[in-house]
């Protein structure tokens, strides 16, 4: 170990460091002459006050960075909320669209019965006209005798039976 209290560089060409000892704040000077147990105790004191010091500043970093793990998780779990919610309002959205497509297909469907109901109801009242312009004819044809022929009774109420169903 290099004498400190020479002024001696250690390495040559580099200058020699000052160090904060016992010697140099002038604790050796005004201790007795066979203290040196009691040198060795206050530079173990010293090693242990920076020790803990090195501690206590290492915790607070442990702490910060907990502290900032905590937040980070924190963010993320929001995040993931954020998410999850943005991810139900779409699904909610799409099954909405959904929902309405389905209900537009079923008033179509709707409208396409209805059609052809109407146009089965409408062959069935023109195929009821003709046959009844049918049996007209034929009903004229038979009583030659009369100038002006008239209708049956059973013909005028069939037509007029089906004159109210067109009506409607």
């Amino acid at each position: 170990m290099p004498n400190l209290r020479q002024n001696k560089p250690i390495w040559p060409g580099r200058p020699r460091r000052r160090s904060r000892s016992l010697s140099r704040q002038g604790i050796i000077a005004v201790l007795p002459p066979k203290s040196g147990a009691m040198l060795y105790d206050l530079g173990s004191l010293e090693l242990e006050e920076k020790r803990a010091e090195r501690e206590e500043k290492r915790a607070e970093r442990e702490d910060r960075r907990a502290l900032l793990e905590l937040e980070e998780r924190k963010a993320a779990q929001e995040a993931e909320m954020r998410k999850v919610a943005l991810e139900s309002e779409a699904e909610a959205r799409r099954l909405e669209a959904e929902e309405r497509r389905a209900e537009r297909e079923a008033r179509a469907m709707e409208a396409d019965r209805n059609a052809k109901m109407k146009l089965e109801q409408a062959k069935l009242a023109h195929e009821i006209r003709v046959l009844e312009l049918k049996a007209q004819q034929t009903q004229l044809g038979e009583d030659a005798g009369d100038d002006y022929p008239r209708p049956s009774l059973e013909g005028r109420v069939i037509w007029r039976f089906i004159r109210s169903d067109l009506e409607k």
